[in-house]
């Protein structure tokens, strides 16, 4: 519940917010796809 709270405040204050979660590390070429795509927006 404090995550989504603490979602809502940033992206009420203009944040952009990307959740990467543990097991994406794994795979860094993915991980680096979604890091990139997220930056581009």
């Amino acid at each position: 519940m404090r995550d989504i709270a603490n979602l809502a405040k940033l992206t009420q204050l203009g944040w952009s917010v990307l959740i990467v979660w543990e097991c994406e590390l794994r795979y860094p070429v993915m991980l680096s796809a979604k890091l990139s795509a997220f930056m581009e927006d």
